[in-house]
This record gives C-alpha cells, sequence and structure tokens, in this order.
C-alpha cells in the first residue's frame, strides 16, 4: 500500500467512525475534528459531511509527535481546561490513526499522556472517561514494532487503566 492509498484509508477510517459516533450524541451535537500533526481551524460540532470537506484537502506531512501533541491540541483544550472550569460533561472517544510511530518525541510520551489523563479525570471526581482508539496504517517494522511494544504488550497499562478501547 503506497503512502497515498494509506492516507485514503485513514480518511474513509474517520467518515466511518463519526457515522458511528453520530448516532449516540445528542440530536445537536457533532464530533470534534482534531488533527495533531496539522491545523484545520475551528472543527467542532461537525456532521460526517463536514468532515469529509475538511479532510478532502489535507494531505500528510512527517514526522509527528503524537503523545506531546496529543496532550497539547486535544486533552488540554477539550478536558484539562473543563476541568477546571467545572464544565467537563461527558465523556470523549478519541480516535488517533496514524501512519508511522511518535517522533521526535521519548517512546512512552503517547502512553504517559494518557496515563495522566485518566489521572487527572479521577482527581476531579470523574471516571476515566477518555477511550481511545488507536489505527495504524503502516507497512514499516519500525512503525509496527513500536506499535506492538507500546501500545498492545503493555497489559499493566491497559487493563490496569481502562484507557484504551482495543
Amino acid at each position: 500500500m503506497n503512502r497515498q492509498g494509506r492516507w485514503e484509508s485513514q480518511r474513509e477510517l474517520i467518515k466511518r467512525i463519526a457515522r458511528i459516533a453520530t448516532t449516540v450524541l445528542p440530536d445537536d451535537e457533532g464530533v470534534e475534528l482534531c488533527f495533531i500533526n496539522q491545523n484545520v481551524g475551528s472543527a467542532s460540532n461537525l456532521s460526517v459531511e463536514d468532515l469529509q470537506r475538511i479532510t478532502e484537502p489535507l494531505r500528510p506531512r512527517g514526522d509527528t509527535p503524537i503523545g506531546t501533541s496529543l496532550k497539547s491540541k486535544i486533552l488540554q483544550p477539550l478536558v484539562y481546561q473543563k476541568l477546571e472550569a467545572g464544565s467537563f460533561e461527558r465523556p470523549l472517544l478519541i480516535t488517533i490513526i496514524t501512519d508511522g510511530m511518535p517522533e521526535p518525541e521519548p517512546r512512552d510520551t503517547l502512553v504517559n499522556a494518557i496515563v495522566e489523563c485518566g489521572q487527572r479525570l479521577e482527581e476531579k471526581g470523574f471516571p476515566r472517561n477518555c477511550k481511545y482508539l488507536f489505527a495504524w496504517f503502516s507497512k514499516t517494522c519500525r512503525a509496527n514494532n513500536w506499535n506492538r511494544r507500546e501500545i498492545r504488550d503493555r497489559p499493566s497499562w491497559h487493563s490496569g487503566c481502562g484507557d484504551q478501547v482495543p
């Protein structure tokens, strides 16, 4: 599968996940789209059609510090700021779709960001209401080995923390 084919597959997965997510949301709410490697501007309360329009012109761009960007672009505005303001209301499904591995950042940054989020929710009296769905579109041994080593083969992380949607 060439890089362009992976991007088309990622875009299709975004659309499918959005269709499922919008069926469980209240009628007046849509999904929020955040890219950890690109800026798409304000992209909240979106329909599936809105998602298609936004993702169509986008193209992949090299390395992404997935854990660092997850924390600053998603967890900070959508969880931490709302916890502090007392406006955190509903569970979040955070889908991480990538064709590589987190770079340039320490290997455990992504896992640490997810665990920290769960801890901060519990400190404020919430259950761990952020769930994570990972989709890797990679044929490189290095990315697949990272995925297996850091995500799938750490039962103490995902069974003990309840933070991962398998």
